[in-house]
């Protein structure tokens, strides 16, 4: 299912930033894909450059010299992309993606 994230980034011409995003707790969506897709009225090339996923838990607990989730059901999950401005130009846009 594609989704579209409300908020609107700028990336400065040649540069990459790096965006953090979740839905709401556990936030487990699978696999996602994900690209920048300009403002209209806006002009630059995005691409993605990396997209991960990262395991966190709100209940934690150190066993051996280990660090891990006290349960699985503290456990929940965010996600990130690197979006790359490869235009001459500075360029808004949002997030779009979606699950397999």
């Amino acid at each position: 299912m594609g989704w579209t994230m409300n908020d609107t980034f700028y990336v400065a011409p040649g540069q990459t930033i790096n965006i953090w995003f979740a839905w709401e707790r556990p936030g487990n969506r699978g696999a996602q894909w994900v690209m920048g897709h300009p403002e209209p009225g806006e002009y630059g090339t995005l691409s993605t450059e990396r997209v991960g996923k990262k395991a966190r838990c709100t209940i934690a607990q150190v066993a051996g010299g280990k660090y891990s989730c006290g349960a699985p059901s503290s456990a929940y999950w965010e996600y990130f992309t690197d979006i790359r401005n490869f235009d001459s130009n500075a360029c808004k846009f949002k997030l779009d993606g979606g699950g397999v």
